[in-house]
């Protein structure tokens, strides 16, 4: 992703299909065409699959910066910049082409389609109403479209401000399949079927927790949310977080600090030294895992991986 940056000692970005190397990216040409390449391969992923049961997950490397759009898209953006308008243009054109696909196939009626972003937009990115952008706790940061499509089971242009994480599509995924969510972990997500379904417009997840890495640094409690420095907002009135209410409600901080206490004691917070009773583990692979780029490790030893080494640069 990084051709051209200095900051960075990057090694070249191989592309891979099924763990074959079948191009290295290293032109920002190359680049540029990524976002094709990946719609590609997923139309003709659904192509194959599309007289069984599938499941497709899409993450492009779209909009994530250096941005390089194709050509045509960066021209006839209405954007300032040419080249972020170009990948927001790029990615709209990929989800109409997976969307044309669903339909020609006769599956569209019969397909759970979610678009969901993983953060607020960065740097020089409209944010508002909301505040701040990733990297933040504000809404900025953390509140992103969601949109789920299947019809005949989820309505038509329904729209709902309840509380949402990305962490209810595994649940909510195997609920809408029939299949029990995993005994073998804890499962942080929520069941959300009836919530998208239209069979009720409450959501089952009034507590949300906005944490900074492993600092716990908001939480959400319905429609008001408390920083960890105590100032207090009401999301309903003042979606912008802009006055702090929190000597008016008192009783509101009294409740969401016991939720604080509760997060701490489970999942730490490294602001105030602890580390929780119940932090999940990441999953990891294992020592079976083998990189696909090969390179050389410290005191120019050959190794199995490729460091990415940071490079102190003046200001």
């Amino acid at each position: 992703m990084w051709p051209r940056l200095k900051t960075f000692k990057c090694p070249p970005l191989p592309l891979v299909r099924n763990c074959e190397v079948i191009d290295t990216i290293n032109t920002d040409l190359k680049q540029s065409m990524l976002c094709e390449q990946f719609t590609n391969e997923a139309v003709s992923f659904i192509k194959r699959n599309r007289d069984h049961a599938f499941f497709l997950y899409l993450p492009h490397s779209f909009i994530h910066v250096p941005w390089f759009s194709q050509e045509s898209y960066a021209n006839n953006s209405k954007n300032p910049n040419k080249q972020k308008g170009g990948t927001i243009s790029e990615i709209d054109h990929s989800v109409g082409r997976i969307m044309s696909t669903l339909k020609e196939l006769g599956l569209d009626e019969n397909t759970l389609v979610l678009f969901v972003s993983d953060n607020g937009g960065v740097g020089s990115t409209a944010n508002l109403p909301l505040r701040g952008g990733k990297g933040t706790y504000w809404e900025g940061g953390f509140r992103v479209p969601f949109i789920a499509h299947w019809p005949g089971m989820i309505p038509a242009n329904k729209k709902s401000s309840v509380i949402i994480s990305a962490l209810d599509i595994y649940p909510t995924i195997a609920s809408f399949a029939g299949l029990p969510a995993s005994s073998k972990q804890v499962v942080d997500g929520m069941d959300m079927t009836k919530l998208l379904s239209a069979d009720t417009e409450e959501s089952p997840r009034n507590i949300f927790y906005y944490y900074w890495k492993n600092e716990l640094s908001a939480i959400r409690y319905q429609d008001w949310k408390l920083m960890a420095n105590g100032q207090l907002f009401n999301l309903k009135n003042d979606i912008s977080e802009n006055s702090d209410i929190s000597e008016q409600h008192p009783d509101i901080v009294k409740i969401i600090n016991e939720y604080f206490n509760e997060a701490r004691k489970d999942l730490g917070d490294k602001r105030m030294g602890l580390s929780g009773e119940n932090c999940r583990l990441p999953g990891r692979k294992g020592a079976t895992l083998k990189f696909l780029i090969p390179g050389k490790g410290e005191n120019e030893k050959s190794s199995s991986y490729w460091p990415v080494e940071r490079i102190q640069t003046k200001n």
